[in-house]
């Protein structure tokens, strides 16, 4: 809906100053790229969770092929997602911070941990 990194700020300020609470769905690898977010949160006053998807490579190879057109990921940025990623942590600023993960066609979320 978004598109470009401008207007996905217009709309995070205009929540901010509604005190609108809001979700941002983006794969956010680093920490550096999670913190830009949670550092302004935390600023406005709001809440932190965090919700990271916790997947093999594999996993992931197995359902973008099963994907048609635009919605298939390309093989190398896959990997380069995968090589670029680096676990969240509660030390980030969180409130709370949860793994979310498949078994058995269900998604499954439990409490973060950081040394798993």
């Amino acid at each position: 809906m978004l598109k470009t990194r401008n207007r996905e700020r217009i709309l995070i300020e205009a929540c901010f100053a509604a005190k609108q609470p809001f979700v941002v769905d983006n794969m956010n690898l680093t920490a550096a790229e999670r913190g830009h977010y949670i550092e302004s949160a935390k600023k406005y006053g709001f809440d932190v969770i965090g919700y990271y998807f916790k997947s093999a490579v594999q996993e992931a190879i197995s359902r973008s092929e099963q994907r048609e057109g635009k919605e298939k990921v390309p093989l190398p940025a896959l990997r380069s997602a995968h090589a670029k990623l680096e676990l969240p942590s509660m030390a980030e600023g969180y409130s709370k911070l949860f793994y979310v993960y498949i078994k058995d066609n269900n998604f499954i979320i439990e409490e973060y941990q950081d040394d798993i």
